[in-house]
């Protein structure tokens, strides 16, 4: 830009020292004009430079305020950072976690399908003693008929050994007589 203003600088004392040259009145008009014009372009060229200047501003409050957003940025994005290191880290005392849960699922079936198995064989050792307990019943019952019968027979045997013996002493004592 500072090559730009020399040139023109450069280009309008060159006009202006062409014109010093010669002295006439259309001279001096020709001067005039030569400033006008010389005024009229730096005029457009602060124009120009104070235009650059306000862009430049903007774009310096819009560089700041990008800045400022970028910091922000930074910063909820470390806080996410942080905050995705803490739920990986939970992550992996959930998966330790849960990988021993299974474990002990594992265990656990296993003991209940022991426990299914003892519950097995003790209903079948139930059913066999209750089919135990049925014979037994039925052998008792024989065996209380066959007391029955017996303490029949032997009340009988004792009536008859008790009619035997009066009639024993009933003989004697007639043979006594």
């Amino acid at each position: 830009m500072q090559n730009l203003l020399r040139e023109f600088r450069a280009l309008y004392e060159e006009r202006l020292k062409r014109l010093d040259l010669t002295t006439s009145p259309e001279n001096y008009r020709a001067k005039c004009e030569v400033y006008q014009h010389y005024v009229h372009d730096l005029l457009e060229q602060n124009d120009a430079l104070i235009n650059a200047l306000k862009d430049s501003e903007i774009k310096g409050e819009t560089s700041a305020d990008l800045e400022r957003s970028l910091t922000e940025e930074l910063s909820l994005a470390k806080g996410f950072e942080e905050q995705l290191f803490v739920c990986r880290q939970e992550k992996i005392h959930l998966e330790v976690e849960n990988e021993d849960l299974q474990q002990q699922a594992v265990r656990l079936r296993e003991q209940l399908d022991d426990a299914d198995n003892g519950k097995e064989t003790l209903e079948n050792a139930i059913s066999i003693a209750h089919d135990d307990l049925a014979k037994l019943r039925i052998e008792l019952d024989a065996v209380r008929g066959e007391v029955r019968d017996a303490e029949q027979k032997h009340h009988s045997t004792e009536s008859k050994n008790s009619r035997i013996q009066s009639d024993l002493r009933l003989e004697q004592a007639e043979m006594q007589s």
